[in-house]
């Protein structure tokens, strides 16, 4: 019980936590990298990458390797020293946008936070010629950038450039699942340790029931050995012999 008490307050406590960024952008064809720091518990379990909006249905994309490869599109590098692993996603396209998660194997629930990727479309550009020989290119931006996001999360971007930009705002919805898994782990413990202790309590009550049992059935019989010397004459007539 203890021990469940002990895990159960290192669980709320955050001991057992991996963080990093709710939402990462960056424009189509760059390079991000992302960092999820994690508890010193795990330094030795297996970090991977992994794709989906649902945990229960997320495709393992990378995991971590003893000797990681040098190239590639999508690497996953731990640095046991630091306790952080980066995801290195390279040449990213606007069909990479969606949610993943940073998660570290475990043999019961794995430790995992949600995080967004967003990638931005590529910046076009417009020839337009004028009675002038010189030639004029002009940026044409999509509809959907400055005129439709709020200006504080709006940020300068080039078109061939990589650079990545982290809101660290919270998202509802990530939000509401870290939630639902933060209810859920807590309450599988209370569900473990109730089916644990149901079988002890139903023992304990079952040897009291029999020690009742046994206690009545020897207050019987001695009963019934009183009542069999009260009706013997031999013992009436001792007791009723005068004394001399």
């Amino acid at each position: 019980m203890l021990t469940f008490i002990f895990f159960l307050v290192l669980k709320v406590s955050g001991a057992f936590h991996i963080s990093g960024p709710k939402e990462v952008r960056i424009s189509v064809g760059g390079t991000v990298q992302i960092a999820c720091p994690y508890h010193s518990f795990y330094r030795d379990n297996v970090k991977y990458w992994c794709r989906g909006y649902n945990w229960i249905y997320c495709s393992v994309l990378q995991r971590s390797r003893p000797t990681p490869p040098q190239d590639g599109d999508l690497l996953v590098l731990d640095n046991k020293q630091s306790h952080m692993f980066t995801v290195t996603m390279r040449r990213v396209q606007e069909q990479d946008s969606g949610w993943y998660w940073c998660a570290i194997q475990r043999v019961s629930n794995h430790v995992k936070v949600p995080i967004e990727l967003i990638v931005m479309p590529e910046l076009k550009t417009e020839r337009v010629m004028m009675t002038s020989p010189s030639l004029i290119t002009t940026p044409k931006f999509p509809c959907t950038t400055a005129n439709s996001m709020p200006p504080s999360t709006v940020t300068p971007m080039s078109p061939t450039s990589g650079n990545v930009t982290v809101d660290g705002s919270t998202e509802w919805t990530a939000d509401v699942q870290g939630l639902v898994w933060t209810v859920w782990s807590i309450s599988r413990w209370v569900l473990f340790a109730a089916l644990t202790l149901t079988p002890v309590a139903v023992k304990l009550c079952f040897m009291r029931r029999t020690n009742i049992n046994e206690y009545a059935g020897h207050k019987l019989q001695d009963q019934r050995k009183l009542g069999t010397q009260v009706m013997d004459p031999t013992w009436i007539a001792l007791r009723t012999f005068p004394e001399v």
